[in-house]
């Protein structure tokens, strides 16, 4: 089998903690600005429900400072009456302020089970002394209808259980035996894990949509084959996971393993089937 490694990286500037990275040397009042998260997860369930996307910059002045919100039409493709979006366009960054933001509001009724994806480019005028960051200048946003979920539900500790392994390595997706899932929001949920036998670590965050569960977007392991490639990454899989949103006693998560390779000559992407039993 071939050998995966864990690549360890140094960074010498992080906007936020999720691993994405600008190198970037600051002039005076210079100040990093981009997405809070280049991806964001709305599960809709009312007509009330809204999500607040935020816009940080790494400094404060004494002045207005301005960027550009555009929905990229071309990516997106969720319903367009599942969604109204507010006061995006020009927005000002106040005097002594690091962030703004703008709302997204979803409609249930015009929305689908299957997640859909809103894309949002953020842009600077070219006299602005803003610095644009290159990893959170574009956000993708799933956006889905979903059922209200118990908060006491589908928290604590699960038996992990692998119903479908990847061919290519006959090992179990995870490490552990046991995870500890964390409620993220009304319907979605979280767990830390070590990836694979060469222990990539990174958090799992996954959607209860009624009757199916929906993993998020791709994990980078920080393991590769050869080095100088990108990491292996662990994706959403093409087909659901199935749930029952009352009953928190099992449910299953399907995933893309390989969805990057890392240079493992000969891999290819590879569905897997984990079940999950409440302890």
């Amino acid at each position: 089998m071939k050998k995966i490694f864990l690549l360890l990286t140094v960074a010498i500037l992080t906007l936020s903690s999720c691993g994405e990275r600008d190198e970037i040397i600051f002039n005076g009042s210079q100040g990093l600005v981009g997405y809070a998260n280049s991806t964001a997860s709305f599960g809709v369930i009312n007509s009330t429900d809204e999500f607040a996307v935020v816009i940080n910059v790494t400094n404060t002045v004494d002045y207005d400072r301005s960027v550009t919100v555009t929905l990229n039409e071309e990516l997106s493709n969720a319903p367009t009456n599942g969604y109204t979006i507010l006061n995006s366009g020009n927005l000002v960054i106040p005097a002594n302020s690091s962030e703004v933001s703008f709302i997204v509001k979803g409609d249930p009724d015009n929305l689908l089970l299957q997640k859909r994806q809103l894309v949002f480019d953020l842009t600077i005028d070219e006299d602005s002394d803003l610095v644009l960051s290159s990893s959170r200048a574009r956000l993708t946003m799933d956006i889905f209808r979903t059922c209200p979920v118990d908060a006491n539900k589908f928290i604590g500790q699960y038996e992990v259980q692998q119903m479908v392994f990847n061919p290519q390595t006959g090992d179990p997706t995870f490490v552990q035996s046991v995870v500890t899932l964390k409620a993220t929001g009304l319907t979605s949920r979280s767990f830390d894990a070590t990836f694979l036998q060469a222990g990539g670590e990174g958090t799992v965050v996954f959607s209860l949509i009624c009757e199916s569960t929906a993993v998020d977007q791709g994990i980078e392991t920080g393991l590769v084959c050869e080095q100088g490639s990108p990491a292996i990454t662990l994706g959403a899989g093409l087909d659901s996971g199935t749930v029952d949103v009352q009953d928190d006693s099992t449910f299953t998560l399907t995933f893309t393993e390989f969805e990057v390779t890392g240079g493992c000559a000969g891999f290819t992407p590879q569905q897997v089937v984990v079940r999950f039993n409440k302890i």
